[in-house]
């Protein structure tokens, strides 16, 4: 009998399991804090050899320079055939030009005047964990935002097939609310197919790091780069106060990790200043690409 493949048992045992309950990656924010003292220490030096020798790398390596290593990569993937120069610029292209976080927020604002929507977003069936991607899809497509043409054969489009959407506000009636964050640990796994191409910042080893043990941290310096006066349209003088005022009401922070398995959206938590009357073209207008990955307050 052959082997399963890998990658697939992989994504069967999320599905059925892990995903079922708490999405695919794990819940950073609550499993670090439950087992922060539960590491080894690691063995001194003069023990190393007890366990084999020493380490993979004990000595310090210089790397080529990022760009050169980037452009010898898409040389030797042309010289493979994997693809050409030509695709490579269309993906970009699109990516950069069609798909931009306007699609997302297109999503957020029709979750924020339809509860229900809201809610078949981020309560999947545990049958059906990633139904939030068949429901956007279906969603786009009746607003003519996507076309099977467009997406290149994937249901919304590359890096969007395994999504999963949380929601920032209280988990239950009356109770405090909770804040979503969404990093990648290893790399830069991102919803592009809504979001379009990762901000720079959110491959960066510092934001990779610090969201997962100073996610208030992170909200904070994003919020000290805003304007003083970015809400004042809406009756707020200062916004960094505003923001301190929202960090206070937190029952926690629950920081996901994107993967190879599924990416994350947030829905951000709307605003007190955004009545009933706006329309969804309004609120599309405010939601900013950094309220969906969860580093921006609005």
């Amino acid at each position: 009998m052959s082997n399963p493949d890998p990658a697939s048992s992989r994504r069967q045992f999320l599905k059925v399991s892990s995903l079922s309950g708490t999405g695919a990656a794990a819940l950073l924010g609550t499993t670090a804090a439950s087992h922060a003292g539960d590491t080894p220490t690691p063995p001194a030096d003069d023990s190393r050899a007890d366990l084999g020798g020493a380490p993979v790398c004990d000595v310090s390596a210089t790397l080529w320079p990022l760009k050169t290593r980037v452009n010898a990569l898409k040389q030797l993937l042309y010289d493979k055939g994997v693809f050409t120069e030509a695709m490579l610029g269309g993906f970009v292209d699109y990516y950069t030009n069609v798909v931009t976080p306007r699609l997302g927020a297109t999503v957020i604002a029709h979750a924020w005047k339809n509860p229900a929507f809201a809610a078949a977003l981020t309560n999947p069936p545990a049958s059906e964990p990633f139904a939030a991607t068949r429901i956007i899809r279906d969603f786009l497509k009746d607003r003519q935002l996507i076309s099977p043409q467009s997406t290149g054969g994937w249901s919304i489009g590359p890096e969007g097939e395994w999504l999963r959407v949380v929601q920032n506000g209280p988990a239950s009636p009356g109770a405090p609310p909770v804040h979503n964050l969404v990093v990648c640990t290893l790399c830069s796994c991102y919803p592009q197919a809504l979001l379009g191409i990762q901000p720079v910042w959110y491959k960066s080893r510092q934001y990779r790091s610090r969201a997962v043990c100073a996610p208030r941290g992170i909200i904070r310096e994003f919020a000290a780069a805003k304007p003083a006066n970015r809400l004042a349209p809406y009756g707020i003088p200062n916004y960094q106060p505003y923001v301190e005022s929202y960090l206070s009401r937190l029952s926690e922070i629950r920081v996901w990790d994107s993967n190879s398995e599924a990416r994350f959206l947030v829905i951000p938590s709307r605003p007190a200043y955004v009545s009933d009357s706006w329309s969804e073209q309004q609120m599309t207008d405010l939601i900013s690409r950094d309220s969906m990955i969860g580093t921006d307050i609005l």
